[in-house]
């Protein structure tokens, strides 16, 4: 029972730290939503109203990010370490997350372009199961292979900065592989984002995109998505990482003295 209670603990807290890494961040989130919707910036709410749909994203927080660290850690344990480790990890971990973040994600960014109130927008959202199916498909799309990549960075850089720097090298870590992940797959994001605001498939999105804004559409939040991603994760991994650590050294004092 203590085996599995310590196994949790950090798992809890990282999914805490990502509940506070999620509320600092989010009026930013806001900001780049209105900024890669279809629609105009100050139509959308301008710099308004920059925490509506948070409840959604509090609600699905810790349970996506405590199950993705579950099986993260779990399928680490089964695999030899290295890169494709980290990889396959990474992947698994990510595609069940987004199972419970997906409909919250969908819900938030209608919340932030929308004047609906939230029931209304729950209510139509979860009517159409096309809709629930489109936020599903269009997250696990942008999300397991900038998940995958993201991590694969992360352990790396984790590990050359934490050789010198013990207490901020996982968050140095995490900032570092956050801003080069964010960079280069934006355009998936604006997809992504642009598919829970109007439902269409990938072909039809990007032709729409493309029309409307060209090759510079697929870019739109690149600044702020590098530093949202930057701070949200130097603050989430870090914490996370902090707390494994701690548990660890104090489950093996405490088998040292049995």
């Amino acid at each position: 029972m203590a085996e599995t209670d310590v196994h949790w603990k950090p798992m809890l807290v990282g999914g805490a730290a990502g509940l506070v890494a999620e509320t600092l961040v989010f009026p930013i989130s806001t900001i780049i939503t209105r900024v890669q919707s279809s629609v105009p910036f100050y139509q959308t709410g301008g710099f308004k109203h920059l925490y509506r749909g948070l409840s959604s994203v509090l609600v699905s927080t810790l349970p996506s990010t405590s199950s993705f660290f579950f099986v993260y850690e779990y399928a680490k344990q089964k695999q030899q370490p290295g890169t494709r480790n980290h990889l396959v990890s990474a992947s698994v971990a990510e595609f069940f997350s987004c199972g419970i973040l997906a409909p919250a994600e969908a819900i938030r960014q209608r919340a932030q372009t929308s004047r609906l109130s939230l029931p209304n927008i729950i209510f139509t959202f979860f009517h159409s199961r096309k809709d629930v199916w489109q936020s599903f498909k269009g997250m696990a799309i942008r999300n397991v292979p900038a998940t995958a990549f993201q991590f694969v960075l992360y352990e790396n850089f984790k590990s050359k900065f934490t050789a010198s720097d013990k207490l901020f090298g996982a968050p140095k870590g995490a900032a570092l592989s956050g801003a080069i992940t964010a960079a280069l797959l934006t355009p998936l994001d604006v997809i992504k984002t642009q598919i829970n605001l109007q439902p269409d498939d990938y072909k039809t999105t990007i032709r729409r995109i493309y029309q409307l804004h060209g090759a510079f559409g697929f870019f739109k939040g690149l600044t702020l998505r590098v530093f949202a991603a930057s701070l949200g994760l130097s603050i989430y991994l870090g914490t996370y990482e902090y707390f494994k650590s701690h548990f660890r050294i104090k489950r093996l004092r405490d088998a040292r003295f049995e």
